[in-house]
């Protein structure tokens, strides 16, 4: 008789739903949280880049990249130094998943999008960090 091991969890979901329902984070986003850049500003962009599953997928380790853009550089640091913050926060029970932590692995890094204009027609003020987040379904 076969066993049916549980789904992976979603690492980029359940950081996007967290990062979405956080006061901290939706007092200067509101629910602007995605995979892809919202055209409204400021906002986060959350993209797996790697991950790595272990124990035949009861547990991950993904690597992140959250990307957050404002109009100014000073709302962009503002912004992802509020995310390192409450990343640290994550570990729990979550309704995509379990977290039991995050590293952050690197940044902030400035990083203007050049194919992004703010409202100065300047490539669009983003920030990056890379984190390492650990999930279980």
């Amino acid at each position: 008789m076969a066993t049916t091991l549980p789904q992976p969890a979603n690492a980029e979901l359940l950081v996007q739903d967290y990062l979405r329902a956080h006061e901290d984070i939706t007092a200067i986003v509101g629910t602007r949280v995605a995979s892809e850049v919202n055209e409204s500003r400021p906002c986060l962009r959350v993209t797996q880049i790697t991950n790595s599953e272990l124990f035949k997928s009861w547990f991950n380790a993904s690597l992140l990249q959250v990307d957050a853009y404002a109009e100014t550089q000073g709302q962009a640091r503002i912004l992802i130094d509020t995310v390192r913050r409450v990343l640290h926060d994550i570990a729990g029970t979550h309704d995509r998943g379990a977290c039991t932590g995050v590293d952050i692995e690197r940044g902030p890094d400035w990083a203007p999008d050049p194919f992004r204009k703010n409202a100065q027609d300047k490539p669009l003020p983003c920030y990056q960090v890379d984190a390492r987040i650990y999930v279980t379904p």
